[in-house]
């Protein structure tokens, strides 16, 4: 008539199914822990992107607004006291913090976009040999507006990687950042 069914297979079957439903729910809430902060991470790049973005521009600005005062210099339209006084009028130095702060973004949470950096970097730098190689009259109009198209261009490559990263991290939702990120951790 009744049977008794074995109490410790009972236990054990209820055991099974609490410990299924627990760790589920574990799995459950760790993925969604993961998802959360890998979105709250991918924000705070995009917002470390944007930085660097509005760092670059700032920088950028400034350098191009000094270089292009030196044009009417190594045209002969103004004296070199005229160009100081110019500079000096302008009141505002030279980067400002803006390239420490785009070097440090770009250190930090870029190093992929580093050589591009440099490569504007030494563009600025080459601008500024040959400015200086004007006024011993060593170069003349030809080399300055060489070395000053070589700066355009170097600073429109370094904007352009900029954007495709900054795009790129617009487009990534969580988990593909989580993914990403994970890959670049394991290859060092």
């Amino acid at each position: 008539m009744w049977r008794l069914v074995n109490f410790d297979s009972g236990c054990h079957m209820i055991g099974t199914i609490i410990a299924t439903a627990l760790s589920s729910g574990v799995i459950a809430a760790s993925v969604s822990f993961f998802l959360t902060l890998s979105k709250e991470t991918m924000l705070e790049r995009q917002k470390k992107m944007e930085s660097a973005f509005d760092a670059f521009s700032s920088f950028d600005n400034t350098l191009a607004s000094y270089f292009i005062q030196s044009m009417s210099y190594v045209n002969g339209k103004i004296s070199k006291d005229q160009l100081n006084d110019l500079i000096i009028a302008s009141n505002n130095p030279v980067g400002s913090g803006s390239l420490e702060r785009l070097e440090m973004l770009v250190g930090f949470y870029f190093p992929s976009l580093e050589l591009d950096l440099r490569k504007y970097l030494a563009a600025r730098d080459l601008l500024n040999v040959v400015l200086n190689r004007f006024d011993r009259q060593e170069a003349g109009p030809k080399d300055y507006d060489g070395a000053m198209r070589n700066f355009i261009e170097q600073g429109n490559a370094f904007k352009s990687t900029l954007l495709a990263e900054g795009r790129s991290l617009a487009r990534l939702n969580p988990l593909t950042f989580w993914l990403r990120r994970e890959n670049a951790f394991s290859a060092d």
